[in-house]
């Protein structure tokens, strides 16, 4: 991404190691993993350099409120998406999108980023 200014890199960081969360999910869509498994997944294909105690307070966070549940599988522990994570994931996902949404039209209708605005 190259050198980026204080205010980009805190949003990044908001969107991203704040939010690990929607990653988690997302990274357990094709079923359960293991937390080294969910590390790795992050850092890779999300390009996330995240701190692997990090995710595991997330998933301990993420279990504790009913997003996840864990189980043991020949000695390791897994975890998977329950279906409040699945409905909580899903309104982050509707979040966004209209976030997103939001900032389309100022670009299409304005013609700038600003759009007009200083």
């Amino acid at each position: 991404m190259g050198n980026v200014g204080k205010a980009l890199s805190r949003f990044i960081s908001k969107i991203t190691k704040e939010n690990l969360w929607i990653y988690v999910i997302n990274t357990l869509a094709n079923g359960p993993k293991t937390g080294y498994e969910i590390v790795k997944e992050i850092k890779g294909r999300y390009m996330i350099n995240v701190t692997t105690v990090s995710v595991y307070v997330v998933l301990y966070k993420m279990e504790r409120d009913g997003l996840l549940e864990s189980f043991d599988k020949d000695g390791k522990k897994y975890y998977r998406v329950t279906e409040e994570g699945l409905r909580e994931y899903g309104d982050a996902i509707k979040a966004l999108v209209d976030l997103l949404s939001r900032f389309n039209c100022t670009l299409k209708c304005s013609g700038d980023a600003t759009g007009g605005r200083p």
